[in-house]
């Protein structure tokens, strides 16, 4: 049986990648949990923030009370429910705690989502260094939060395979990957409608029949359609529980989103001209670095923009809608995570870096691995309020 599945299943190209990527993956985690000790007890170190919300959720369920649209009164409704629901009754089997249960997840999905990210580039852009793409997605600075018990690597993965869905007109499966998104993040349903829009634009620009137009087109509504179950059903969720369907859009008032939007380059400006950029603010949990925050999502929109001109037409348009849904909706907390941990800047970053020479490459990817482990310090030591 063994002799079989060493022939048959793990020497397959899919399973060495991602068994390569779930092997880095897994030092990551023992790194984490070395450089964690100093500040208490692994894995508890690494549940900090947002984690905090889905640990409560998990084990507590959602508030039973309307959130009040006020700064400061926070409601864990904010949190969308796939990732928290998912965990709940894995726990149910596997009784682990949830930080515990959310690492060993992560790190499996992380490892899915680089392996389909390497079908992915192969297929659409010929990119033939898949080694490139395991390593980068793993030990990018910001490649942490694909571990840790946050949503990143659910999301991830699941945006990686609706994209990717899409463009083989697999339409049913890309529905089901989109029901993962929309029940995972407020945003999955704009990034949705984005790749939804983009791949009809690419129907009717093509020189076919009107009758062969249509014919590709009804699938795509279908798959629109299948891919909202999942919003809908956290509305439904909150209609009958509070009589809120968008008790999570006002949940976030709390956070300083949902005011209202408005030109994400004014948030960026004012954020650059608060001149704060001091090495005192990237280690405290009381404060953060808005000059830092506003040029990293300014550094963001700026790989977006070079993606599109080298070709990467989807992935630049949802990082461009993502810099605008985080930054345009509120203060400029968590944008760098919402731009760095994702596998659309990821695919454009793995062209970059494959531009380079293999020395220089390779320099390249231990500078990333060495500030990757600055960031895991900061992380488990709490005084990382920059990384939210």
């Amino acid at each position: 049986m063994l002799k079989i599945l060493d022939t048959k299943i793990l020497s397959t190209p899919m399973a060495r990648l991602f068994i390569s990527s779930l092997f880095i993956n897994v030092c990551l985690i023992g790194f984490f949990a070395l450089v964690s000790q100093p500040f208490g007890k692994f894995p508890g170190t690494v549940c900090r923030w947002d984690c905090g919300w889905y640990s409560d959720i998990v084990l507590n369920g959602y508030d039973h009370t309307p959130p009040v649209p006020v700064l400061g009164m926070y409601k864990n409704y904010a949190f969308f429910p796939f990732f928290p629901l998912l965990m709940h009754y894995i726990r149910a089997v596997i009784h682990l705690s949830f930080p515990t249960l959310a690492i060993i997840a992560n790190a499996t999905f992380a490892s899915v989502m680089s392996t389909v990210a390497v079908y992915y580039m192969k297929e659409r852009y010929s990119f033939q260094n898949s080694n490139l793409i395991i390593v980068l997605f793993s030990m990018f600075p910001y490649s942490f939060y694909f571990i840790i018990p946050y949503t990143e690597a659910i999301y991830g993965l699941a945006l990686i395979a609706f994209i990717f869905l899409l463009y083989r007109r697999h339409w049913w499966q890309a529905g089901l990957a989109g029901v993962v998104l929309s029940a995972t993040r407020p945003t999955g349903s704009l990034i949705i409608a984005t790749l939804c829009i983009l791949t009809w634009l690419s129907i009717w620009f093509r020189k076919n029949t009107m009758q062969e137009k249509l014919h590709q087109s009804l699938p795509l509504v279908g798959t629109a359609v299948i891919s909202s179950a999942g919003l809908l059903a956290y509305m439904t969720f909150l209609q009958i529980r509070l009589g809120d369907p968008f008790a999570f859009a006002h949940a976030e008032i709390a956070w300083g989103r949902g005011l209202g939007f408005t030109n994400p380059l004014v948030h960026i400006l004012q954020g650059l001209q608060t001149h704060d950029l001091k090495a005192s603010l990237f280690v405290t949990a009381q404060a953060r670095s808005q000059t830092y925050l506003a040029g990293m999502a300014l550094a963001g929109l700026g790989i977006a923009l070079w993606g599109a001109w080298r070709g990467f037409y989807t992935e630049a348009a949802l990082l461009i809608v993502t810099f605008c849904a985080a930054v345009g909706e509120g203060p400029l907390e968590s944008s760098p995570r919402y731009l760095f941990a994702n596998p659309a800047m990821l695919c454009i970053l793995s062209s970059a870096f494959g531009m380079f020479p293999p020395f220089i490459r390779q320099v390249m990817l231990l500078l990333c691995a060495m500030l990757q482990a600055v960031f895991l310090v900061l992380w488990s030591s709490g005084l990382s309020a920059f990384l939210i």
